[in-house]
């Protein structure tokens, strides 16, 4: 499982490179890391299983349930995803960063 942790914490730090300006990178990179240490210490029962975890697909899943959030579940909603700026700045700025993953053919690829 570490292997995996690894691998996927490499993928969650390289976010950053496509727009280092954008808080919503450095947001994602501290959900990752934060997501990562919540799994690992969950029950040690399955240690020595496979486990795929893909930040970036929870991080965007949760992006969209934000967008329409409301009250205190956008304001916990924002604490957990580590947004730093107001709910529609948070979204404008995801949305320039799926752009960006766009661009690239090379390294990730959303479609």
């Amino acid at each position: 499982m570490k292997k995996t942790i690894i691998f996927f914490l490499a993928l969650a730090a390289s976010l950053s490179l496509f727009s280092q300006s954008n808080s919503i990178a450095e947001s994602n990179n501290d959900f990752s890391f934060n997501l990562f240490k919540n799994i690992n210490k969950q029950d040690t029962s399955t240690l020595g299983e496979n486990l795929f975890v893909s930040p970036f697909s929870v991080y965007d899943a949760l992006a969209m349930a934000y967008d329409g959030a409301a009250s205190k579940t956008a304001k916990e909603m924002r604490n957990v995803m580590k947004f730093k700026k107001n709910q529609n700045e948070s979204h404008n700025d995801f949305v320039k960063l799926l752009s960006e993953y766009k661009k690239d053919k090379g390294l990730f690829t959303i479609t």
